[in-house]
């Protein structure tokens, strides 16, 4: 058994996935799999991420975003964006 590593600590993890696990709950599956075709990933992505099994890229986190504008922010899925200067300057 090899144990994955992670990038932040689960009480971040799940810290960020609340908000993002309670926007996913809002979404009907037809709203799911156009946010996930929009952003190139899967609607079982989009489900690890709200459940903390995975962690999203900064790349990945822009790409659902721009997906869904004006629904959630890259910084409620992934810390470094939370945390960028240039992301905190914006004003989002």
């Amino acid at each position: 058994y090899i144990r994955p590593i992670l990038c932040q600590s689960t009480t971040e993890a799940n810290m960020i996935s609340d908000k993002f696990k309670d926007w996913m709950r809002s979404l009907t599956p037809v709203a799911k799999q156009a946010i996930a075709t929009n952003a190139g990933t899967s609607v079982a992505m989009l489900y690890q991420l709200s459940t903390g099994h995975r962690l999203a890229s900064s790349e990945l986190a822009a790409r659902i975003e721009n997906a869904a504008p004006d629904a959630i922010s890259r910084a409620d899925i992934n810390s470094t964006c939370r945390e960028c200067p240039y992301f905190k300057q914006c004003g989002k």
